[in-house]
């Protein structure tokens, strides 16, 4: 009985592979979060730290980044970006900044969607230049760190704080 038993075990693993285990990621299409970001730049080992606030409603991102005693509210929305800051002769600028497109990369979890997990709360994606590495809470899946590489160097560092997860 032992033999075959273990024989089924055995047969089990092999099919399955080591995957059984693991964990797919499911993103969370809507929740608010207070972020802090690390920037590091390798090369002379700086580091410049901003706070964001984060309202992410299905495909629809909601951003106010506050730097320097500045606030910038930022939107993202089929593809556009709004940035809105009373500094602006209209206060409204709708644009694509490339560098705004590349905030909206990193922050748009979808890049985990279905991933197997690493360890039992850590998904990583790659693209052709970052390593993006994700922890997150394993009960509901809230994102918890974020962390971003290029050639094996943290470049950025994103913590999830007061997360909330809403179902409608």
């Amino acid at each position: 009985m032992r033999k075959l038993l273990l024989s089924v075990f055995i047969i089990f693993l092999f099919l399955s592979g080591c995957s059984y285990l693991k964990t797919e990621y499911i993103t969370p299409k809507r929740y608010y979060a207070e972020i802090s970001i690390s920037t590091h730049h390798n090369s002379n080992n700086q580091e410049i730290k901003y706070n964001l606030k984060i309202l992410q409603k299905d495909d629809e991102y909601k951003i106010i980044i506050s730097h320097n005693n500045v606030n910038f509210f930022i939107q993202f929305n089929d593809g556009k970006c709004t940035l809105v800051n009373d500094k602006f002769p209209d206060s409204k600028i709708v644009t694509t900044i490339p560098s705004l497109e590349k905030l909206y990369k990193e922050i748009n979890l979808d890049k985990f969607n279905g991933l197997k997990s690493v360890n039992s709360n850590t998904v990583e994606a790659y693209d052709s230049d970052y390593k993006y590495v994700l922890q997150y809470d394993k009960k509901n899946f809230a994102p918890q760190k974020l962390s971003i590489y290029k050639n094996n160097l943290i470049i950025k560092t994103f913590e999830y704080k007061n997360v909330e997860l809403y179902k409608h």
